[in-house]
């Protein structure tokens, strides 16, 4: 391969991968709008639930990979709806406390399944060999992201936390759904 092809090589993969960014998301939105939450509201509620307490607005910015004002934003709308709290927090008064609400754990649950089935859709055409493959070149270009970026070891291994996460809720959530369903006596 030759400098030219091996650049339009390049820059037809990446517009790939922008464009899959943007139709996985729009395929997320989707899911998550039909049990009435938005893909943020979901991953917002994720950090606050699996974020050592208190949560701040700051610590789920870091934990979605977001702008603290995009998540200030979505928190207030979040609260409108009665899906969080933020209480002053005490030792430190200039932050706030997040918690959910009950409505918000419903909603949370509920969204659970039709994001967990996301990644089996969109991921089913490939085999598993080649899904390791893809999940190696991923976590290679990540790394080179970081660098380039400058970003801190803390914050990749904030993102791996996130990613570990989410895949151990969603296995939890699949095999919760796949336990046989109790007799009431």
């Amino acid at each position: 391969m030759n400098k030219l092809e091996s650049l339009s090589t390049r820059i037809s993969t990446w517009l790939a991968l922008t464009q899959l960014h943007v139709s996985v998301s729009q395929y997320e939105d989707k899911e998550c709008a039909k049990m009435g939450i938005s893909i943020p509201q979901f991953y917002i509620l994720a950090a606050i639930k699996y974020l050592p307490s208190p949560v701040t607005t700051t610590d789920i910015a870091r934990w979605v990979d977001r702008k603290v004002n995009t998540v200030a934003l979505v928190l207030d709308q979040m609260e409108k709806k009665g899906l969080v709290t933020r209480e002053r927090n005490l030792p430190d008064r200039r932050q706030m406390r997040l918690t959910i609400t009950p409505k918000s754990e419903l909603l949370f649950s509920k969204a659970t399944t039709p994001i967990r089935e996301i990644p089996n859709d969109m991921l089913s055409c490939l085999s598993n060999e080649e899904l390791q493959q893809l999940s190696d070149i991923l976590y290679k270009i990540r790394k080179r992201a970081y660098t380039v970026l400058n970003l801190r070891q803390e914050l990749s291994e904030l993102h791996d936390h996130r990613i570990e996460t989410m895949t151990n809720l969603l296995r939890e959530h699949k095999d919760r759904n796949k336990e046989p369903a109790k007799r009431k006596s």
